[in-house]
């Protein structure tokens, strides 16, 4: 099951990408948003509780693939519903490289192997495949 299937609906959020004026951590990944990088900011109101977060943009590209494959996503809980998924769950979603590869990419902090930090447009190459894959895979299982 998706994380996002056990969730209330927002009863008022709002989201914008700002440029960061000091270090943030980001909610999904835990690395350091450096000053001078973009980040998306949200604030809203769930189940009676206020809560604001801050998404690095590599993250964000990465809940691209649960939106497509889960209809959205649970804000701080991706690294965790992306690792769900790979495993493979009651839903048999079978894994692919590209979706593989984002998991592993956002346990090192985005970071390549010489620690420098990937490009965004990198990560939205490999989640578009990611996301590409499960299309299929999900066209394929829809038609036997």
């Amino acid at each position: 099951m998706c994380m996002i299937d056990d969730c209330e609906p927002w009863e008022f959020h709002n989201e914008g990408r700002r440029r960061a004026a000091k270090e943030h951590r980001c909610g999904e990944c835990r690395r350091t948003i450096a000053p001078g990088e973009t980040y998306e900011y949200g604030s809203g109101k769930c189940d009676g509780y206020f809560s604001q977060w801050k998404t690095c943009l590599h993250c964000l590209e990465a809940s691209r693939w649960l939106s497509a494959a889960c209809n959205g996503y649970l804000i701080g809980a991706v690294d965790e519903d992306l690792r769900h998924h790979i495993r493979g769950g009651e839903e048999d979603y079978l894994s692919s490289r590209p979706l593989i590869r984002l998991v592993r990419w956002m346990a090192a902090d985005w970071r390549d192997r010489s620690g420098d930090l990937r490009d965004v447009e990198v990560v939205r190459e490999v989640t578009d495949r990611a996301v590409s894959a499960y299309r299929a895979q999900y066209t394929r299982a829809v038609a036997s």
